[in-house]
């Protein structure tokens, strides 16, 4: 299930506010409370300021954009705050409501709700009262009855703010300091409703937000808190909150005893335990929370746990994903700890020295392209991926190499990528793993630069670059009789065209092994000014390119463009006249376009 609504990215708080017009409720509130907006306040009416268009503000559109690889792209945090409304009532910032100890419940110490936002912006959209069905013995404060009537936004919720309707714009109240919880009792309509409780407006107004995680309610009341352990505060515009999101019927729940506690060792070992190797992100607390591009609109991507098939015994969960293209032409989603993390909190602390995250991912149709990530660079100092991969509809093993990454806590343990699709992309993820393999390749590249004229297979470069139609490809030495002088290795490369094929194929020689520019490569002595090799076809005719670097990393690319082999092995060369390189990490390449596949041969590879 995906977890929307407030969604904090970095300092900016992704949510949309509005002051209400006051809706509904018109008939006398009782003695001793006074109406503001929907519902009856304890207290006596604050003084008041009527005129048209009273506090308008201007829309602010926060577009927090960055690059594919950072995957939080064109993550728009459109906070629209527009408390605009003609001869709109509002609290005068002359209150004097003071609170000089702990605890204390937030109705009684002035915060009241009316910060409504998303569908609340509407009228309709969300609906409030005192009017509940029973209340806890011994509640303090007020008790509210809240409906969320799903529209346009997809979301909706409510602040409850100090002044009446304050998003920033003028002081909150002074808090005893020591809170460590926020608590409250909640409880559905019927049971099952879907709801996230807030303290907090954000970093750039209270200076924090903590949630509550998404809590499916039961019909009876129950008791429930935010931690505001490590939270530092003076002055404070919302105190409590809740927002709601993915449901299709309206959501009705009720809300009481709602207190700012200072609990004794509510924040003692907070921290959960550092995992051990090997760990899954699933079950150590990590959540798919971090949507983005279309997954920030309501059903650009859907996420669950129903998987056609897993294996005995697999670690975490398998998960189905579903994107729906939309305007963005993108999605993904990131497994963050804690949920909604970018950054603004601290992850989790892991071991050090992983060498990978494994999975098993699979296509519901097969041929569907996806990027699979560790980490979020601006939050972990480090993001690795598997580049695209076109995925089968078997269940099949991957890994992202994370040899070489320095980290502490880490935000984002996992996550997906995928774009340029024009019609419903479902996939499957399970067995996702952190592991630490002590006999992995070591990432350093030796002291000494390798001298020319030298062979790539000798020097440890190996054929682990697969791309395009990676499962249609095998590669081993089983080749015809050998040049008696050839170096190296001779390699058969036999591929047959998946039915999820795209078209194409290839494989670079890398090192170390899997390594696509993220870790250094080789050094290598400076002046080679080409790279030798044999090619020939199994029958002849067969139409293959071959190249070597990679532009960006290596810092040059060669390629001999299309060449057609025959049944003769072959002297073929890639020029590398001017080749500017100090080490490399992809040596060698071939790569060929066919429909119905091909079986060749390459052997005696070396650079000059």
């Amino acid at each position: 299930m995906k977890r929307w609504g407030v969604v904090t990215a970095g300092a900016l708080t992704v949510i949309g506010a509005c002051n209400y017009p006051e809706q509904g409720g018109t008939e006398p509130c009782p003695e001793g409370t006074y109406r503001d907006g929907r519902v009856c306040v304890q207290g006596n009416a604050p003084a008041t300021n009527t005129s048209a268009n009273n506090n308008a503000r201007n829309n602010t559109t926060q577009n927090n954009a960055t690059t594919n690889n950072t995957a939080r792209n064109n993550q728009a945090a459109n906070t629209a705050q527009n408390n605009a409304s003609a001869n709109n009532t509002t609290q005068n910032n002359t209150a004097t409501n003071t609170v000089s100890s702990l605890p204390f419940a937030v109705d009684d110490a002035g915060f009241v709700p009316s910060g409504y936002f998303g569908d609340g912006e509407v009228s309709g959209g969300v609906e409030m009262s005192n009017d509940c069905p029973t209340r806890p013995e011994g509640a303090q404060g007020s008790c509210y009855s809240a409906t969320w009537n799903p529209g346009a936004k997809g979301f909706g919720g409510v602040y409850w703010q100090y002044p009446s309707n304050n998003f920033g714009d003028q002081p909150g109240l002074v808090l005893p300091a020591g809170a460590t919880t926020v608590t409250f009792s909640a409880w559905g309509t019927n049971g099952g409703e879907a709801v996230e409780f807030l303290a907090g407006l954000g970093d750039d107004t209270d200076g924090f937000q903590r949630r509550s995680g998404v809590i499916s309610l039961t019909a009876e009341p129950t008791a429930y808190q935010i931690s505001l352990c490590d939270v530092e505060y003076d002055e404070v515009i919302s105190a409590f909150g809740w927002v709601a999101a993915d449901a299709m019927a309206p959501v009705s729940f009720h809300i009481d005893d709602i207190q700012w506690q200072d609990i004794e060792g509510a924040c003692d070992d907070v921290e959960p335990p550092e995992p051990e190797f090997p760990f899954a992100p699933d079950d150590v607390g990590f959540v798919p929370s971090g949507y983005f591009g279309d997954g920030e609109v309501p059903g650009g991507v859907e996420m669950g746990n129903d998987c056609p098939e897993r294996a005995a015994g697999a670690a975490g969960n398998c998960h189905d994903v579903t994107w729906n293209p939309g305007e963005q032409g993108f999605a993904g989603v990131f497994w963050q700890y804690p949920e909604n993390n970018f950054g603004d909190l601290p992850g989790l602390d892991l071991p050090a020295g992983a060498t990978g995250v494994s999975f098993k991912a699979w296509g519901a149709n097969g041929g569907e392209v996806v990027k699979f990530i560790a980490g979020i660079s601006d939050a972990d100092g480090f993001e690795r991926d598997t580049g695209d991969i076109t995925l089968g509809q078997e269940p099949t093993s991957y890994a992202i190499d994370l040899r070489c990454v320095e980290y502490t806590d880490v935000t984002g343990a996992f996550g997906w990528v995928a774009g340029g699709a024009t019609e419903q992309v479902k996939f499957y993820i399970d067995e996702i793993t952190w592991e630490r393999d002590p006999d992995a390749p070591s990432c350093d590249p030796p002291a000494d630069a390798l001298t020319l004229p030298f062979s790539i297979d000798d020097a440890g470069y190996s054929p682990s670059g697969f791309m395009g139609d990676l499962n249609g490809i095998v590669m081993d030495d089983q080749c015809p009789p050998r040049a008696p002088d050839a170096q190296g290795t001779c390699h058969r490369i036999m591929w047959t065209p998946t039915p999820a094929s795209p078209g194409w194929a290839g494989v670079f020689w890398q090192y170390p092994e899997n390594n696509w520019g993220s870790l250094p490569g080789l050094a290598i002595e400076p002046g080679a000014t080409e790279i030798s090799f044999l090619a020939w076809g199994d029958v002849g005719g067969e139409v293959v390119g071959f190249g070597a670097g990679y532009a960006m990393e290596d810092g040059f690319a060669a390629s001999t463009g299309d060449k057609t082999l025959t049944t003769a092995p072959t002297r073929f060369s890639l020029d590398l006249s001017g080749a500017a390189y100090m080490d490399v990490a992809g040596a060698f390449s071939w790569s060929a376009a066919s429909s119905s596949g091909l079986t060749f041969y390459i052997d005696d590879i070396q650079w000059k």
